[in-house]
């Protein structure tokens, strides 16, 4: 898996979420659903592949630095995937007429833990696969399914 792969999942994840949070404000809640199920299919298989490969890989990767870093950013946005299921679970299309309000402000608040946690891994976790010597995970950028380049 190339940084580059993960990072256009990030744009198309961050389209949707606006896309989201534009409908909330509509008060369209049959868009606001089916949003929500499309950004809850592509995110936690986003998620399952960093959380899964690419943290993994970076934290055993054999290099202090970059076992460090991944394994600190790790611990500080890695619960994102239980955050989201949460959220879906818990607002429920009749909650969301219910109280659109409070829907849109934890529609915004989980929008700006996802965009923390694109712009650790974009900023410091990413550039480690690029540089991770080639008996590691991603010299050129990719991890495997077994975390290996």
């Amino acid at each position: 898996m190339r940084a580059s792969e993960l990072i256009e999942e990030h744009k198309m994840v961050k389209g949707l979420m606006a896309q989201l949070r534009a409908a909330s404000e509509g008060g369209n809640t049959e868009e606001v659903s089916a949003l929500r199920w499309k950004i809850n299919r592509i995110l936690l298989a986003h998620l399952a592949k960093e959380d899964r490969l690419v943290y993994p890989a970076l934290i055993s990767s054999g290099d202090r630095g970059t076992a460090s870093t991944a394994h600190l950013i790790s611990a500080e946005v890695g619960d994102l995937a239980d955050k989201w299921r949460h959220y879906l679970s818990y607002w429920t299309v009749a909650r969301i007429r219910e109280d659109g309000e409070a829907f849109r402000a934890q529609t915004v608040a989980v929008e700006q833990a996802l965009l923390a946690r694109i712009e650790r891994e974009e900023a410091e976790l990413f550039p480690l696969l690029q540089s991770t010597p080639s008996d590691n995970p991603g010299r050129s950028g990719r991890v495997n399914a077994a975390g290996r380049a």
